[in-house]
Order: C-alpha cells, then structure tokens, then sequence
C-alpha cells in the first residue's frame, strides 16, 4: 500500500501508467511484436474469417432483431398512453411513427435469418 505524504513517500520520477514512450509521429501505428509478422497474420486470420465472418453477421442480425423489436414493445405501450389521454413529447410522437419501417426492417431480418 502506498503511503502519504505525511510519511515522506513520494512517487518515483519516472513513473507513469503503462505509458506509449514512441515519438509521437509513430503514436498511430501499433505496437508490434519483434519477430511478429503481420501480413502473414493477417493473412491466417483471413483464411479462418469465412466461418466466423458468417457467425457474426448471423449474431448481428439476431441482435438487431431483438433491438428492433423491444422498439415495437416501446411504440405499442407509447399508443396505449396516448390511447389513454396522456401527451406525448415530439420524440415519443416520432418513435411511433417509426413503426411501419421498423415492422418493414423486422420482416426483412426474419427472411434473411431464414436464409442463413
């Protein structure tokens, strides 16, 4: 435990967290390892990218589907409240005239689901 400065501790000089010590001209590039060979990386991670490429795009139209349709859950309790008197806001009026594209958009996902 570090002490204060009531004890006479006092942090090192030199010390600094997990600092990039390269000129700032190189700051853009990545940190390579010696002896690391990037295109032959790259190239490896190409090879196997078909399969995972194919998952994710699978995993990203899931996900976006269960988004768009907690968005439905939200316009459908949104026209309930207006149904019921309440006022909306300006946002709430838009959100729910979103719904045909998002219901549009849902069924568009559902096919290409289908399709994977």
């Amino acid at each position: 435990m570090q002490g204060s400065a009531q004890d006479g501790w006092q942090p090192h000089e030199h010390s600094t967290l997990l600092s990039d010590t390269r000129p700032e001209a190189e700051m853009s590039t990545p940190l390579e390892r010696p002896g690391e060979n990037t295109e032959h990386s790259q190239a490896a991670a190409n090879e196997d990218s078909g399969s995972i490429d194919c998952q994710n795009t699978q995993e990203h139209a899931e996900k976006k589907l269960r988004g768009l349709k907690k968005k439905i859950q939200q316009i459908e309790k949104l026209k309930s409240k207006q149904d019921e008197g309440e006022v909306l806001e300006d946002l709430q009026i838009a959100k729910i005239q979103s719904e045909e594209a998002i219901l549009k958009e849902i069924d568009e996902l559902q096919e290409r689901l289908e399709q994977m």
